[in-house]
């Protein structure tokens, strides 16, 4: 995800070969099929397929359906992973992915700070620092380390030297400074949403109450004093300001992020409700947004609704969005993942990334979001199986 698009098809290709190949495949079948959740999410894949029929536009179904293939192979690759994932295995993976986003992250710093005055000033006009990739889905990674970097550091974790764990604390404050220096909003919120979503788990279970109050007062404060130091977050909330009034004000949308945003909302929910039952088909969805975007003053260069939900019930109707949100929060009532604080943000950051951005309609979104939902899933099926033979496992 963070070094090269076509390493992760490698991978994921990999992955398939070697549950297929190298493992016993009438077994991972076995695990694979008794699993509701893995079961479930291929039918994501199936949905795309079946919205085949209703499609006239083959070219782009075929797209649609292939960028949704991960769906398909990608649980049942990890369904080797279960009875077979040690905590270790676990830990190392989450302290590679939290190293490689420190790592970028201080390069794109460094070029920051290299071009200071030309990145501010690019702030102010709607752009932003350069990043490894898409800034929206690098954001919510980065967010998303702050919590495996505070995770780890709790853990105690070290691949060789005990002072490795203030190398993660160093690194964790550096990504929380990172961010509001990025200041890109979905990534700001998602880190928002798991700060507090920590913060209520701190007071209503663990009862730390001494610990919220300073974890909520560093909460407050951070935006506040990001705003009143950064350069970029004062350019990038004065450009909020000025895109929305050109979209109320001036009915103007082309090329301004938030206005674009809101009318492929709006135009998205039209498609919905002219074809509630079937939607326009999701080969046909991109002609159909394209035609009504047309027919708006200035129209945005997004040619899909932005909401990941939206994209399903104009595409495939709304029994297709209504499939797809059942698999999407099936996770969330699963007893072990809610007694996983790091699960419980993932999946709180990666519903919040589906409703303001069509994230698996892309490679790297889809990618990050299979990637740990499977990794933390079967994780915590490895631990739910050792707490139900009564096992001293460490929660």
């Amino acid at each position: 995800m963070l070094l090269s698009r076509s390493l992760i098809s490698i991978g994921m290709i990999s992955m398939a070969a070697y549950a297929v190949i190298v493992t016993d495949v009438r077994k991972n079948f076995r695990i694979f099929s008794s699993d509701k959740i893995l079961v479930a999410l291929t039918f994501i894949f199936f949905i795309y397929v079946i919205s085949g029929i209703n499609s006239s536009n083959s070219v782009y179904w075929i797209d649609r359906v292939r960028m949704k293939l991960p769906f398909l192979f990608m649980p049942f690759s990890f369904s080797v992973l279960k009875n077979n994932f040690s905590k270790r295995l676990y830990n190392l993976f989450l302290y590679l992915f939290f190293m490689l986003v420190s790592i970028t992250s201080i390069v794109a710093m460094v070029q920051y700070l290299k071009q200071y005055d030309e990145v501010n000033n690019m702030y102010a006009h709607g752009s932003v620092l350069q990043t490894p990739f898409n800034h929206l889905r690098y954001s919510l990674m980065v967010a998303f380390s702050i919590f495996i970097g505070i995770y780890l550091y709790i853990q105690k974790f070290q691949l060789f030297y005990s002072f490795e764990k203030w190398v993660i604390a160093l690194f964790t404050l550096f990504l929380i400074f990172f961010l509001h220096i990025l200041a890109v909003r979905s990534g700001l919120i998602g880190f928002y949403i798991g700060a507090l979503y920590g913060i209520g788990t701190s007071l209503f279970i663990k009862r730390k109450y001494k610990a919220t109050l300073l974890s909520f007062a560093a909460i407050i404060s951070f935006p506040v004093i990001s705003y009143l130091t950064f350069p970029t977050m004062q350019g990038r909330l004065s450009y909020v300001i000025y895109d929305l009034h050109q979209l109320f004000q001036d009915n103007h949308a082309a090329h301004l992020s938030d206005a674009s945003r809101i009318l492929s909302l709006q135009k998205g929910w039209e498609l919905t409700k002219e074809n509630i039952l079937t939607g326009v088909g999701i080969g046909d969805l991109n002609d159909a947004m394209r035609y009504k975007l047309d027919l708006a003053p200035q129209h945005p260069d997004y040619l899909l609704p932005l909401n990941q939900f939206l994209v399903f019930a104009a595409g495939t109707g709304i029994i297709g969005a209504l499939i797809f949100t059942i698999i999407i929060l099936m996770p969330f009532f699963k007893r072990i993942n809610r007694q996983h604080s790091l699960t419980m943000i993932f999946l709180l950051i990666s519903v919040f990334s589906l409703i303001t951005d069509c994230a698996l309609e892309e490679q790297i979104g889809t990618a990050f979001f299979l990637t740990f939902l499977l990794l933390f899933y079967l994780y915590n099926q490895n631990r739910d199986d050792a707490i139900a033979i009564g096992s001293n496992y460490n929660l």
